[in-house]
């Protein structure tokens, strides 16, 4: 996974970022409901060191053009996801050319 600093610093719930030595990646979020694989739908699940509930969000591993959709730092799945299932992926998002792209 590619993650870049300026996209998950500062962006609030599900963006929270920890240490791991002089690395900086997301904080895993655990589910507490399953995630359909259906893009856009969502699940309720807690950040697992912080402990704050969040949302997961079923998105594309493509960037797709989208004006609006969850925000740079959303912990998010490709693919369906059982209860107690953790993911470590985040929303990505960058604008070139007047176009915004996630993924």
């Amino acid at each position: 996974m590619v993650a870049t600093l300026g996209l998950i610093t500062g962006l609030g719930i599900g963006a929270v970022a920890h240490g791991a030595g002089t690395a900086m990646a997301p904080e895993p979020a655990k589910l507490s409901t399953s995630l359909s694989s259906s893009t856009g739908a969502t699940a309720a699940a807690i950040l697992v060191t912080s402990h704050v509930p969040t949302r997961v969000v079923a998105y594309s591993t493509s960037f797709m053009t989208s004006a609006s959709g969850p925000a740079a730092g959303t912990p998010c799945s490709s693919s369906a996801m059982a209860i107690d299932a953790t993911t470590t992926h985040v929303i990505q998002v960058y604008v070139s050319s007047g176009y915004t792209y996630r993924r």
